[in-house]
């Protein structure tokens, strides 16, 4: 018992090891975690559009466009959400979001991921403090359902 108390204590590293493991486990157990998204694309047709052809009066040359569009009505995204209750009536909470073009897959409003939301927060009795990237106050009740 003495040797291994004595090697525990000469690696530390392990000793960390060991109780970030457990901790881990014990968290995972608890976790609330939610996968979510939608893809928004539409086809479009609009008449009297300009060709970039003329006729032989030297007018322009108007006609139909049929068109594949993303995000036509609302905004195609996918995102990871989920709590964990730390007792006491204490929830810790994440949210992580991105944004896409379903018609092309290119991301909305950057370049890299979770462009909508990226927060880490705190909910119990007296609300829910978040901090990181939000959208606007109404949205999160209002037109995404999710808060």
């Amino acid at each position: 018992m003495k040797t291994i108390f004595k090697m525990l204590l000469a690696k530390p590293v392990v000793v960390a090891g060991l109780l970030a493991c457990a901790c881990i486990g014990n968290a995972q157990a608890q976790t609330n975690v939610t996968i979510y998204g939608r893809v928004v694309d539409g086809i479009n047709y609009q008449s009297n559009q300009l060709t970039g052809s003329v006729n032989a009066n030297n007018k322009p040359i108007v006609g139909g466009k049929w068109g594949v569009d993303g995000n036509v009505w609302g905004t195609s995204m996918f995102g990871f959400q989920g709590n964990e209750d730390l007792g006491g009536g204490l929830k810790a909470l994440f949210q992580l979001e991105n944004g896409f073009d379903g018609s092309t897959g290119t991301v909305n409003g950057g370049s890299g991921l979770w462009t909508r939301r990226s927060l880490v927060g705190l909910s119990g009795s007296l609300g829910t403090l978040k901090i990181g990237r939000d959208l606007t106050l109404p949205s999160d009740v209002g037109y995404s359902g999710r808060s």
